[in-house]
């Protein structure tokens, strides 16, 4: 053997080979049988991703085969990783091509990278030849292909090669038992898992703690916790991974409860949680609303001087959002460096589902404003919300940022942006959204028909039910409660009917209490309300305060005391707590009666009942892209416009005396939400503009003709969302769409 260190050799090599790189290494030439070995190792170290030298690389070995040089398979290793960076499957397929032509593809080190390389570009036929010509593969090919069939989606096949495996001269290290138990898991083989599971037994391997943990992960999975903590208690020894992985494996399955145990036996018996751990017990802590536990953990976290990365930061600040503890979640989010879009979004989203829907869309904005680009979850989260708060304009920017971001072919998102027009009473925009989706489903189907109910657009609702048969989807039970719903706003109760008794008859149509509910308010709506209370006790299911509530809103609008008492009675005698509305609603109702007594006794009863504060009405209105707020009655305390509004709000009252047609109109200076944001948006706005305007509840009789009367005097068209979106009211020129069937 002769070793060669010297530099002229090295240069006269490579500019044989014509490789214009700067190598640095040691060669070993070694005569046999007449040719030429070369081992370079770490020649390859240098390679710059670069297609020009990629190239001459690839010439050269092809060279270098031809005069006899044998190459080690390292250098086609470190080609292959550079393919996987180019995202070149057409080149791997050349090195394959190269490393036959140069007799070494039987190599297991080459045909395990060759494998992989294969399977990351989702090619299991290729990868599989590999495997095939390797002339014996050892403990790591066996695990990439093992690896592959699992990844690619061939479960199946796994168990097979598993016993092909055992079978054969090689044993299974703990790498190919941990793939065989993912995959096992993913089909849901718990027989296989058990199997495994002897197997592991059987070859003396239930003691190692890294297939311990895979085992404890696989049967936690499986929803198998006793089976879990029988390994986990027969390890000769717990650290914090089989811990971990035990606590994480429990708040996987819900068992939140179970895995805070574990985590508070875990630190009895010495050991400390890492950040992994913590991660976990804080989602516990998040699911169960476990806010006190959640603050020592946070205390321990700081005690342990543990890095608050990103993962863990995130962590803390959803569990104190998801409790409700904002300022604290502020407080960690503002302290977190290097947000990514996830903890963006989780925030935004914290926000949104505990109705704080104007600071998440602050949240939104700021985050616009650092330049990071939204997610799929951000933007579709902003979508549902926006609605609610009247943000318009924000919601059509946000509509921007989806095309932009490629989202609007997603039918998930291309329903909810149907939804989103509907909601603010733009029906053409949702027609037009519509229209431009490049395919649909039930669920863009039943948004559109949805969208027409809730803008009091039976006709059309009709057409795209029709545009719907044509196409051959059949309607659905949610379809169907669009269709009662358009009746219902309609105030078409043949109609409505027919839909309600053509949904019962078909027998592939689910039926809920809802529907019953739909026809139930529109009965009641409009007088017929001995036939609303015999629907409501014929209801198949188990009533819950809704259908009563609905019944006893339909008496207060028609004035009918006898039945609305009986409503009233039943919900006190309910296992649900009597909600405040139920109280106001009987209240109002005897005060319409002139019954002052009975109105003080129900007040009385109300404030001896009800120890929670009522749901404060709210209503949002946006200009120049700024959400405002105003509540009932004092929601002029501090607002920095409060004496021009209250100058309007005279002037509006003055208008509704001349015009006043009905004794149900409200006193605008009693400062109800919807009045106060109708009020600004009138001085906030140039003449002849459209004024949107979102409402967290139903609208009143008095505030409904108020809105009339505003919207002649002041040639506005007004467009009042309520409930969320579930009806939008067209007041313009003294009436309503609704017909005054609020």
């Amino acid at each position: 053997m002769i070793i060669i260190n010297s530099p002229a050799v090295s240069d006269h090599f490579f500019d044989i080979a014509h490789v214009p790189l700067q190598f640095s290494f040691k060669s070993c030439w070694m005569a046999e049988n007449g040719g030429l070995f070369i081992f370079c190792s770490g020649a390859f170290s240098n390679l710059r991703n670069d297609d020009q030298q990629f190239d001459k690389t690839v010439r050269a070995l092809d060279r270098m085969d031809k005069m006899e040089i044998r190459i080690i398979v390292d250098a086609f290793a470190r080609l292959l990783q550079i393919c996987i960076t180019d995202n070149n499957p057409n080149e791997v397929r050349n090195l394959y091509g190269l490393a036959m032509q140069c007799g070494v593809e039987a190599d297991p080190f080459l045909g395990t990278n060759l494998i992989r390389t294969f399977t990351y570009f989702g090619s299991l036929r290729e990868a599989r030849n590999v495997f095939l010509h390797l002339s014996k593969p050892d403990a790591f090919s066996w695990n990439a292909i093992i690896v592959a069939h699992s990844k690619l989606g061939y479960l199946d096949k796994v168990i097979g090669l598993y016993h092909e495996m055992c079978n054969s001269s090689v044993q299974p290290n703990s790498y190919v038992i941990i793939s065989v138990l993912k995959a096992c898991c993913m089909k849901g083989e718990v027989k296989m898992v058990m199997e495994v599971h002897s197997d592991i037994i059987n070859r003396g391997l239930e003691s190692h703690m890294f297939i311990g943990s895979a085992l404890i992960d696989t049967y936690v999975k499986c929803s198998l916790l006793e089976e879990a903590l029988a390994v986990f208690h027969g390890l000769p020894s717990q650290n914090i991974v089989t811990w971990t992985a035990l606590i994480s494996g429990h708040v996987t399955q819900e068992h939140s409860e179970k895995a805070l145990q574990l985590f508070m036996q875990m630190q009895q018996s010495g050991l400390q949680p890492n950040a992994v751990t913590f991660v976990a017990a804080l989602k516990a802590c998040s699911d169960l609303g476990a806010i006190e536990l959640g603050y020592l953990m946070h205390s321990q976290i700081i005690e342990a001087s543990l890095r608050l990365d990103l993962v863990l930061s995130s962590s803390i600040a959803d569990m104190y959002a998801k409790s409700g503890h904002f300022d604290d979640a502020h407080a960690v989010f503002d302290k977190m460096e290097n947000l990514d879009v996830v903890a963006w979004s989780s925030l935004i989203s914290r926000y949104a589902q505990h109705g704080r829907c104007e600071e998440a869309l602050q949240l939104f904005s700021r985050m616009l404003r650092k330049g990071m680009v939204p997610d799929y979850v951000a933007l579709a989260t902003v979508l549902q919300f926006c609605p609610s708060i009247a943000a318009f304009e924000q919601a059509k920017v946000t509509h921007m940022l989806i095309i932009k971001a490629g989202f609007e072919g997603e039918l998930p998102i291309g329903s909810a942006l149907v939804s989103m027009y509907a909601q603010f009473g733009d029906l053409e925009g949702a027609c037009a959204t519509f229209k431009q989706l490049p395919r649909h489903s039930i669920w863009t189907w039943n948004s559109m028909i949805l969208g027409c109910a809730q803008n009091n657009n039976l006709p059309l609702a009709l057409k795209y039910l029709h545009d719907m048969h044509q196409v051959g989807v059949a309607p659905t039970g949610i379809i169907f409660l669009s269709l009662i719903s358009a009746c219902n706003f309609a105030g078409l109760l043949d109609e409505a009917c027919y839909y309600f008794k053509l949904m019962k008859e078909a027998d592939d149509v689910f039926v809920t209490i809802d529907h019953f509910y739909m026809l139930l308010d529109l009965l009641g709506r409009m007088c017929f309300l001995d036939m609303a209370e015999d629907l409501l006790e014929s209801v198949p299911f188990q009533l819950d305060d809704q259908g009563w509530m609905l019944l006893l809103n339909a008496c207060h609008i028609h004035g009918v005391i006898d039945l609305g008492r009986r409503c009233f009675d039943y919900l006190l005698k309910g296992s649900s707590p009597v909600h405040d509305a139920a109280f106001l609603i009987m209240g109002s109702l005897y005060q319409q009666a002139l019954k002052e007594d009975e109105a003080l006794e129900i007040e009385e009863l109300r404030r001896t009942v009800i120890t929670t504060k009522p749901e404060c009405s709210k209503a949002f209105i946006e200009v120049e892209m700024q959400v405002y707020t105003f509540t009932d009655h004092d929601g002029l305390l501090v607002h920095p416009q409060k004496d021009r509004i209250l100058s309007k709000l005279e002037a509006l009252q003055i208008d509704l005396m001349k015009l006043k047609r009905s004794r149900k109109v409200e006193d605008v200076l009693n400062g109800y939400s919807e009045i106060l944001a109708v009020a600004f948006g009138l001085l906030n706005t140039p003449p002849g503009t459209k004024i949107r305007v979102a409402k967290n509840n139903r609208m009143c009789v008095g505030c409904h003709n108020a809105m009339k009367i505003i919207s002649k005097t002041e040639m506005r068209e007004i467009i009042v969302s309520v409930s969320n979106g579930t009806h939008v009211h067209f007041f313009s020129e003294g009436f309503c769409s609704c017909k005054d069937l609020i």
